[in-house]
């Protein structure tokens, strides 16, 4: 039996709660990184997108808002939550894709992200998407908790993995 492909689309409304759902599970040991979410998506514009499987069932999502930086338009990733069921699949690095491609239309110059230290996984993800790692920082919402600051610019390509 051949998988289905998650599709990527702009978030709707009925999407709410099932990205409530996937981003609970995705900060559950960062409850203020939630939060500050939660408040760039009331009170920002912001790119939400999901990836779909078949007409419903939601996926995966990604959040990112823009900033400017000089003269220059940034998109500030802010959450990537995938399902459990649906991880390794390809899932993130389709939203990921379409992101970047989002902020590439908007006149995006560079994609940012923070991600902590210990999610191999994902820093795995971002390498392979072209992101860098640019600097180690402390989490201001969570005292000894550490992170990386990683920055694609949008005409990278993605890097090949080494052999």
């Amino acid at each position: 039996m051949q998988v289905e492909k998650p599709r990527v689309v702009q978030a709707r409304p009925e999407h709410g709660a099932r990205i409530d759902e996937l981003e609970a599970v995705a900060f559950a040991f960062d409850p203020a990184g939630r939060r500050r979410v939660e408040q760039v998506r009331e009170n920002e514009p912001a790119i939400v997108l999901v990836a779909t499987i078949g007409a419903r069932d939601v996926c995966g999502t990604v959040t990112a808002s823009t900033f400017w930086h000089g003269r220059s338009l940034n998109v500030w990733i802010l959450a990537l939550a995938v399902d459990p069921r649906f991880r390794r699949r390809g899932v993130a690095r389709r939203l990921l894709r379409a992101l970047l491609r989002c902020g590439r239309a908007l006149g995006a110059t560079r994609f940012r992200l923070r991600v902590p230290v210990e999610d191999r996984a994902a820093i795995d993800l971002y390498e392979a998407c072209g992101f860098a790692r640019l600097l180690t920082v402390e989490d201001a919402g969570a005292p000894g908790r550490r992170s990386h600051l990683m920055v694609r610019r949008s005409h990278e390509r993605r890097r090949r993995p080494p052999p």
